[in-house]
């Protein structure tokens, strides 16, 4: 999020001594506002927790409690927030690797997608791929991404880039599509004009909707 204020003057800034909270006092009132997440995006797989630490990969094995460094994340000077996923996704639909999507948001919003060898006692890193300009990414199937992209327009591609075809979402009174999430193979849920809907996309038809209170904000979906 980000919030302009071109003809207040700020006079102060301070922070709580034990909280993430920062208040910067200016000429009508004053904002309250934290630097980081506290709650930093993960992905539980079985005893496995992917999770992004000092701008670097890891998992960590709830059976033995070590972390594994995967991979160094590189986001190529993009001004993204702390570097600092808002969301990982884990591709479920692919059983011989391990596939994983890092959603970034900030000025310079992106997603970086890695591919891991099925055993992760040997680190080999197979596939790293970086999406610029995108809101966000989710796998749809075991070799195929669906992306939302910096004009809130959807495409399908390969896992490494290619083979990009738009999606117009038949959808009707549809205006601003604001975020994707993951669902079961070859579906996405969208967040759009304060609705959440399943869509599918190879029959390209909406198959559940449910309304949202006007405003809300969806943070994440989770499965079960």
């Amino acid at each position: 999020m980000q919030t302009r204020r071109d003809t207040d003057r700020y006079w102060i800034l301070a922070a709580h001594p034990s909280l993430n909270y920062f208040a910067a006092g200016y000429d009508n009132g004053m904002t309250v506002f934290k630097l980081e997440r506290e709650r930093h995006a993960s992905q539980r797989i079985g005893s496995n927790i992917f999770f992004v630490k000092n701008k670097s990969l890891y998992v960590h094995d709830l059976s033995t409690k070590e972390n594994l460094l995967l991979a160094v994340v590189n986001t190529n000077g993009k001004q993204v927030m702390l570097n600092q996923p808002k969301a990982i996704y884990f591709n479920y639909f692919n059983q011989n690797t391990h596939d994983l999507i890092l959603n970034f948001d900030g000025e310079s919003s992106c997603f970086i997608i890695y591919s891991f060898a099925k055993d992760l006692k040997r680190v080999n890193c197979t596939l790293e791929k970086r999406g610029d300009n995108t809101l966000g990414a989710v796998f749809i199937s075991k070799d195929k991404l669906c992306v939302l992209d910096m004009n809130r327009e959807v495409a399908v591609c390969n896992l490494d880039g290619s083979n990009i075809k738009k999606v117009a979402l038949n959808k009707k009174g549809l205006t601003k599509v604001e975020m994707i999430y993951p669902a079961p193979l070859g579906r996405i849920v969208v967040h759009a004009d304060d609705s959440l809907f399943m869509y599918d996309l190879a029959a390209r038809k909406v198959l559940q909707e449910m309304s949202l209170p006007e405003g809300t904000k969806v943070k994440q979906i989770q499965w079960t």
